[in-house]
């Protein structure tokens, strides 16, 4: 059976046309061209997209924007020279991009965040799936600094941001991916939690409180891992996912390398 840029499409309800609604979207390609190689990635870097064209993908899955922005439609890069080159790069390539985002988050529990926690293989400790972060009881205290070493070995990342008391011990933990980090979201999670690990938020906000917590003598930790970092493991997932349902096609999860270099 054919499998099409549609039918993948409808399975991960995304629209078949732009709409203002979402961002779930075919960006480039036919929705009837056929399927027989496609891949999940985090974003679609110009290096990705040239990984997928000599893997012969012919349909590249990606959760954040293509083009800069959340929405893509910033006219300020309208003759951009690096957009442009991208955008050739997609259109002469005739490799279709579907935008994966809104509806793997308003999943229950989010699909991004069970990624995540599925890597961590702490999916049988979560104690609640809330709309934006998930309540994980770990089966026993563990020091921030073990803490941090484990997750960055589970994640296979080289480095992560931490604040807090590295000797002392957690054992209920918030997770909150991507940019849920900013203070609305992130602070009252630490009224459930005493560390919170995020993607990426505003450092004058959840940081400066974790900051003053800290300094008051709480027993308060956040981890910040990147929102790539965050995220990219429910890509991975969704990989898995998309193979159970489209078996005739080949899918594979594209990993991008790290945006900063720590020197």
């Amino acid at each position: 059976m054919h499998v099409l840029v549609q039918d993948v499409a409808l399975f991960l309800r995304c629209s078949l046309k732009k709409t203002p609604e979402t961002v779930d979207t075919i960006e480039f390609g036919s929705p009837t061209a056929e399927v027989k190689t496609m891949a999940t990635t985090f974003v679609a870097s110009h290096q990705v997209i040239t990984k997928a064209i000599e893997s012969g993908v012919d349909l590249l899955i990606v959760h954040e924007g293509t083009f800069y922005s959340h929405k893509d439609q910033d006219d300020t890069l309208e003759n951009d020279i690096v957009l442009l080159e991208k955008q050739r790069l997609l259109e002469e390539s005739g490799i279709a991009v579907l935008r994966c985002h809104d509806a793997i988050h308003r999943d229950q529990p989010d699909g991004i965040t069970e990624g995540l926690l599925v890597q961590l293989e702490w999916i049988t400790y979560v104690q609640e799936h809330q709309r934006a972060l998930s309540i994980v009881n770990l089966p026993e205290a563990m020091m921030l600094q073990n803490i941090c070493s484990f997750v960055k070995e589970k994640l296979d990342i080289r480095y992560l941001r931490v604040m807090g008391d590295l000797n002392e011990s957690f054992k209920r933990v918030a997770v909150l991916v991507g940019y849920r980090g900013g203070g609305q979201t992130a602070i009252p999670a630490l009224m459930e939690a005493d560390v919170i690990i995020v993607g990426e938020g505003p450092e004058w906000e959840t940081p400066e409180y974790v900051r003053d917590a800290v300094y008051q003598g709480k027993k308060k930790a956040l981890i910040v891992l990147g929102h790539m970092e965050s995220e990219e493991a429910g890509m991975a997932s969704l990989a898995r996912k998309l193979q159970i349902r489209f078996p005739s096609a080949n899918v594979s999860w594209l990993r991008e390398q790290p945006l900063f270099k720590v020197i």
